[in-house]
């Protein structure tokens, strides 16, 4: 008798033991915020690090100024393109599934531009980049505005300032890889698999967050003045950080003659200060108010 109860015992404590290690698998291992912010910080890294090494492309394919203007169009017409569709996407699929999905997407294509040969086959990989980032921006932004509104907590401004430190990050390793002789290829493949896999760590706290689809909802419906006018702020913004991140290494390298393994260092500058901003945008916005901190 004494016998069976052991039994009973060490088996209900293994079927408990069992539960909780189902149980450990279902919920998430970090905070929402926290997993959100990794989000931005894949992007950026990512980012960064192919932005710093530009001006090394565009000596390896022999390209003048126009083209590789021409090719780096490509990424800002995918990430318009995806952008637009993104929108329609996200009124039927779960953010946090969209989020995971386009990261992992854009963790591929960060590794073509790479293995690019001419000018054509750089401007098309740098379109799927393009893709991958839009896809990105919009799901990830969604994914923490749904964060925010569900568990009442503040995710934008952290989100974002990661991935102003992800940019100084990339930025940073780009100029030491580049440093000890590490290839083009072998950078971004490295950095696409090490990111691929805290994509994969992250995923339980990102895809529970709630669908936000409403039936009956329009996907598309013309903007008011308001969001007209912060739209046309935020593309003022757009624009200079893009022409950074664009140029910076190439006219640091062409024009004022720095080693490669320095020229990602005019966009770690850049993007440092940029996440000083952020990470103190809380308090800007308390101390200003919101109207007067826009303009």
């Amino acid at each position: 008798m004494a016998k069976k109860i052991k039994l009973s015992f060490a088996a209900l404590a293994e079927s408990k033991k069992v539960v909780m290690i189902r149980s450990a698998w279902r919920f998430p291992t970090i905070s929402p915020r926290l997993a959100i912010g990794c989000v931005f910080l894949i992007l950026s890294i990512q980012y960064g690090g192919w932005v710093a090494r530009i001006a090394e492309a565009q000596l390896a394919l022999s390209l003048n100024k126009t083209q590789l203007g021409f090719s780096l169009l490509g990424m800002s017409v995918g990430a318009i393109v995806m952008t637009i569709i993104s929108g329609a996407l996200l009124s039927r699929f779960s953010p946090g599934w969209a989020t995971i999905i386009s990261t992992l997407f854009f963790c591929i294509a960060i590794t073509l531009p790479s293995f690019a040969w001419n000018q054509l086959s750089l401007t098309l990989a740098l379109f799927a980049l393009g893709i991958g980032n839009g896809a990105m921006n919009v799901s990830m932004n969604a994914a923490a505005a749904v964060a925010e509104n569900t568990y009442h907590i503040r995710v934008i401004p952290f989100a974002h300032a990661m991935y102003s430190m992800g940019l100084v990050l990339g930025a940073l390793l780009a100029a030491a890889l580049t440093a000890l002789g590490i290839s083009l290829v072998a950078h971004l493949v490295l950095l696409a698999i090490s990111m691929g896999l805290l994509t994969f760590l992250i995923k339980p706290s990102i895809t529970g967050l709630p669908s936000q689809y409403i039936p009956g909802r329009r996907v598309f419906a013309m903007p008011s003045r308001g969001l007209v006018l912060l739209s046309a702020m935020s593309g003022c913004y757009v624009l200079g950080e893009g022409a950074m991140a664009d140029w910076s290494s190439v006219y640091l390298k062409t024009e004022m003659g720095v080693r490669p393994s320095l020229a990602g260092f005019g966009f770690a500058g850049f993007a440092a200060c940029m996440a000083l901003g952020r990470f103190n945008s809380n308090r800007l916005r308390q101390w200003l108010g919101l109207s007067a901190l826009c303009w």
